[in-house]
C-alpha cells in the first residue's frame, strides 16, 4: 500500500503533492534518513526496487498497490505497477 519504491530520488510528485497534505516531502524525507541513514544503502535495489533491472523483480508474489491521489509517493506507485 502506498509504495516507496525508491529512495534514492524524490519523484515529481513531491513537489505536486509535498504541502498541504497529510505526508509532506519534508516527512518523507526524515522518514528516508531515518529509515536509511548511509546515502548508498537508498540505491540498493531491496530498498529502492525501481532501480532495479525488471529480470530482478521476476517471481515476487502479486502484489496490490494503492495509490492515492494527492501523494508525495504517487509517481513511484504508478512507476512500480
Amino acid at each position: 500500500l502506498y509504495p516507496m519504491t525508491d529512495c534514492s530520488k524524490e519523484s515529481e510528485s513531491y513537489e505536486e503533492y509535498g504541502e498541504n497534505f497529510v505526508l509532506t516531502k519534508e516527512t518523507m524525507r526524515w522518514f528516508i534518513k531515518n529509515y536509511l541513514p548511509v546515502e548508498a544503502d537508498r540505491k540498493n535495489i531491496y530498498n529502492s526496487p525501481l532501480l532495479a533491472d525488471p529480470k530482478e523483480l521476476k517471481g515476487l508474489p502479486p502484489t496490490y498497490l494503492a495509490i492515492a491521489g494527492y501523494d508525495p509517493l504517487r509517481h513511484e506507485g504508478e512507476a512500480y505497477g
